[in-house]
């Protein structure tokens, strides 16, 4: 593989000089890219395996799956699939090599840059799942983040729960509490009104609701429309 590549100063602001290997892959990307159109390839693109850039980076197949995928998160290039191998695109590859469509004309494409052999075409279960990772990654950290946000808002209920004068009923309380976008601020701040209110102080209390009923609805009656419409707001934040 012969000739050269212009690239702009621009490139310098980018994320990539965080880390040196992901700088390396981009440039190891920038230069692989075809310079235009070719067997199904557009400008930018290029056909790769993990084997293939194993041997051409001398890393190991995680270690270019991780600093893929933070080259993809960055937003500098994206992965996909043809004909059982990898497509790697260098997003923006025009900008960044200062490639006019007059200057990719003038290259001849040689059978040294592009030769198609069984190596390109190679496509391992990994190379395969390289995308379906990038995706479930993304789901686990969701699925993790909802999570947590699940297991804080039950700790949330138990403090609730222990301050509500009638316990009973509990599984069926934490159902409706998991149900409401109200905070756990305004639900306390409607519970602590509601005991001073009439109602519960009459008879020693023989008029308090169980939890899920007060859950159910019956919170609102204790707490101001404005101060409810502000966690709503905050919430779906």
């Amino acid at each position: 593989m012969d000739g050269f590549i212009k690239v702009s100063r621009k490139l310098l602001d980018s994320a990539i000089w965080n880390d040196a290997y992901d700088a390396a892959l981009f440039f190891y990307c920038l230069l692989r890219a075809s310079h235009n159109r070719y067997e199904g390839l557009e400008p930018g693109q290029f056909y790769s395996s993990f084997p293939s850039m194993m041997k051409g980076l001398g890393w190991s197949r995680n270690g270019i799956k991780a600093h893929l995928r933070n080259l993809i998160a960055m937003g500098m290039i994206s992965v996909s699939e043809n004909t059982g191998a990898l497509v790697i695109t260098v997003i923006n590859w025009a900008s960044i090599s200062m490639m006019t469509e007059e200057d990719s004309a003038c290259h001849a494409m040689t059978p040294a840059c592009h030769q198609t052999t069984p190596a390109r075409h190679e496509m391992t279960a990994a190379c395969r799942d390289m995308t379906a990772e990038v995706s479930q990654h993304d789901t686990y950290q969701k699925d993790n983040q909802k999570e947590r946000q699940s297991v804080n808002r039950t700790q949330q209920f138990e403090l609730w729960f222990h301050e509500y004068p009638r316990r009973n009923r509990k599984s069926e309380a934490l159902k409706a509490w998991l149900k409401l976008d109200a905070t756990a601020e305004v639900l306390t701040a409607a519970l602590r009104n509601a005991k001073c209110s009439s109602q519960w102080l009459r008879e020693n209390g023989r008029f308090i609701p169980a939890a899920v009923k007060f859950l159910d609805g019956d919170w609102e009656n204790y707490v101001d429309h404005e101060e409810t419409e502000a966690s709503k707001a905050w919430t779906e934040y």
